[in-house]
């Protein structure tokens, strides 16, 4: 915290979810907008698949899921068992 501090200052600026690595703060992208491409894509290409996995450090739960929801990706989402067997592509 204290190199952030030294590098930008304090926080400022709007509270949501980010795309990023290491200090948001030099470089993010909304994870909605990044959300909201996969969708285009999936769209465009209904016989591909996206598999996501998030690091989520300091992010609830509930912000994620309505990240989804705004980016209109949930639709896509796999909702079934967590466990094997899973369904196939086809």
């Amino acid at each position: 915290m204290r190199i952030r501090e030294r590098l930008i200052g304090a926080e400022e600026g709007k509270r949501d979810v980010y795309l990023c690595h290491g200090f948001c703060e030099l470089g993010d992208t909304p994870f909605v907008a990044a959300l909201e491409a996969m969708r285009e894509f999936l769209v465009a290409n209904p016989n591909e698949i996206v598999i996501v996995v998030l690091q989520d450090e300091g992010v609830a739960p509930a912000d994620v899921a309505e990240c989804f929801e705004r980016s209109r990706l949930i639709d896509f989402v796999y909702r079934g068992a967590v466990t094997p067997p899973w369904p196939t592509l086809r």
